[in-house]
């Protein structure tokens, strides 16, 4: 594995640098490039969190409202709703398209692919080759395919495309109705390189009638890519505290361990279905890609970017983090409220979250 630099950003939830593709990624670069010194020497790897897709999903004018309301402080269905009657039109295609799709959530993601594909493969694309960087982002979508404008109807690619890009010779559509989440390697010269997906879903997302109605990847499809920047291996979130998937990691090899994140409760005990105390966040945080750095000698590091701020009562917090085997790492670091342990190569502030609009509060402390 050559020397090869690792950045696991803390990407904030900010409704006014998703207006358009460039001003999202020009956020990105500023992050990066406000904490990280220039890297000479070797590849650089930039690992953006789960569900960034959630903030490419604002970009564009067709969601326009939806920003306004995130900006003023509405909440996570009222978004989401000023998100559908943006993208009314491209809804109904897709839903007269997978007319055995009943889930609103998994729509609204499918109405959405081009935005996203647009956004966080093309975008990225771009941002990686211009810097060198290798990037890694987190989206729920479908397969998809680049149609040509031409092999479609006029009035659908126009559909398709929106006001922002109606006049492109392409469109990102579809192939089939199923939604994962998904984390995508993005190669500074081949662009897209690898799309790994998560196996073990949260409630929020497997739920098809108040959640996001997404698909869990088979644990069979589970692999590594084998890339300058080491083998890769990626444990979105839940995944990584499954022994089926890290010990499929460990036996294909993975060097490098992604983990996006969109955590939450960080700063709060957290409680099991019957109310009870829970491990507190980060305690329990520990017990995953730290853990299994520790266990399996085959992963060199453990590279976990957070997802950050508020959707309407849906808060993210945590803290970006990279963890290598122990004795290894910088001395004296260690998660929110705890010691300093072993293997910390590298842990981000916790700045906490801001405090929600009054009248979601109750909400949140009730979520």
């Amino acid at each position: 594995m050559r020397s090869v630099r690792c950045c696991a950003v803390g990407l904030r939830i900010d409704p006014h640098v998703a207006t358009s593709t460039s001003s999202l990624l020009a956020a990105v670069e500023a992050l990066v490039d406000r904490d990280v010194p220039p890297h000479p020497d070797g590849p650089t790897l930039i690992a953006l969190p789960e569900h960034t897709g959630l903030l490419a999903m604002l970009v564009g004018p067709r969601a326009a409202d939806a920003r306004e309301r995130l900006a003023a402080g509405a909440s996570t269905m009222e978004v989401l709703t000023a998100l559908a009657v943006g993208y009314g039109e491209v809804l109904g295609h897709v839903a007269a398209r997978f007319p055995d799709v009943r889930s609103a959530g998994t729509l609204l993601h499918l109405a959405c692919t081009d935005t996203v594909v647009r956004t966080l493969v093309d975008g990225i694309a771009g941002l990686a080759a211009r810097r060198g960087w290798w990037i890694s982002v987190g989206a729920a979508l479908p397969d998809w395919e680049r149609r040509s404008a031409a092999d479609l109807d006029p009035d659908l690619a126009r559909l398709l495309l929106g006001p922002d890009h109606a006049a492109d010779d392409a469109a990102y559509v579809p192939v089939g109705a199923r939604v994962r989440n998904r984390n995508l390697v993005v190669a500074p010269t081949e662009g897209l390189v690898a799309v790994h997906d998560k196996v073990f879903l949260v409630p929020m997302e497997a739920d098809a009638e108040q959640g996001l109605g997404l698909t869990p990847g088979p644990l069979a499809e589970v692999t590594v890519a084998d890339l300058p920047v080491g083998r890769v291996g990626t444990v979105i979130s839940k995944d990584a505290w499954m022994p089926d998937v890290t010990e499929r990691l460990d036996q294909l090899g993975a060097q490098v361990l992604l983990q996006p994140e969109a955590f939450d409760r960080w700063g709060l005990v957290d409680r099991d279905d019957d109310g009870r105390a829970d491990l507190w966040p980060p305690d329990k945080f520990q017990r995953g890609g730290w853990w299994m750095v520790q266990q399996h000698p085959c992963f060199r590091v453990n590279v976990a970017p957070m997802l950050l701020g508020h959707l309407g009562e849906l808060a993210f917090d945590g803290q970006p983090l990279l963890a290598v085997p122990a004795p290894g790492g910088q001395p004296g670091l260690g998660l929110l409220g705890q010691p300093p342990d072993a293997g910390w190569a590298a842990v981000g502030p916790w700045g906490g979250l801001p405090d929600p609009p009054a009248h979601l509060a109750d909400e949140q402390r009730r979520a």
